[in-house]
């Protein structure tokens, strides 16, 4: 089985200095000069589409607004079927629920020093672990099971930078060989997942 895969993207955007983008979403502060920036700005959160870059879902509000409660807003938009990507800024247990209640999978990094419990290793390297929200982080009550991918980028030894993934994939779904060629290298196209090839392997094992 293939996924189609969604990249959630958020971030700050520069619109027209003109009244009506002044008054929303405003501008925001500054300590400098007259106290505020020179041009309005607003929060955009968008579901695009990997390969294509196709924005297919899109919303919109002023920066008081957290990326978080933008991206709630584009969980609508996604179907059973649909790998969704998300960088560390989309975390939360809450949050992680909300986007696996569409049916779609998850693949999100994380902090690399977040504390996972390890419950199970599996052939490829990667483990099951248990995400806690954060007010039931003491007691550790109210779990949701991940499988959680370490790896590295470096090409020497003394490149020792560690990447986590996080994903709601926790059994095996076979794809096709076409399919699993096309996940097999970074989107620079410069070599496989990680120094030892174990993000490739997991990829060609779990999507």
């Amino acid at each position: 089985m293939l996924l189609r895969c969604r990249e959630g993207q958020s971030g700050a955007v520069d619109l027209p200095d003109t009244s009506a983008s002044a008054e929303f979403p405003g501008r925001p502060g500054t300590c400098r000069g007259q106290g505020w920036s020179a041009y309005p700005q607003a929060r955009a959160a968008a579901l695009v589409e990997c390969g294509t870059h196709a924005v297919f879902a899109a919303h919109v509000a002023p920066l008081t607004v957290h990326e978080t409660a933008l991206a709630q807003e584009l969980f609508a938009s996604l179907t059973p079927g649909m790998l969704l990507l998300g960088d560390r800024g989309f975390r939360g247990l809450d949050l992680w629920r909300a986007a696996t209640a569409t049916g779609a999978d998850l693949l999100w990094r994380a902090k690399s020093d977040a504390v996972l419990p390890v419950l199970a290793v599996t052939e490829d390297g990667s483990y099951l672990s248990q995400i806690f929200a954060a007010r039931n982080k003491n007691r550790r009550a109210d779990p949701t099971r991940v499988r959680v991918i370490d790896y590295t980028l470096g090409r020497t030894d003394r490149d020792t930078t560690v990447y986590r993934l996080v994903t709601s994939i926790l059994g095996i779904r076979w794809g096709t060989r076409s399919g699993c060629r096309r996940t097999r290298r970074r989107p620079c196209g410069c070599g496989p997942f990680g120094r030892d090839g174990s993000g490739a392997r997991w990829l060609n094992s779990w999507v």
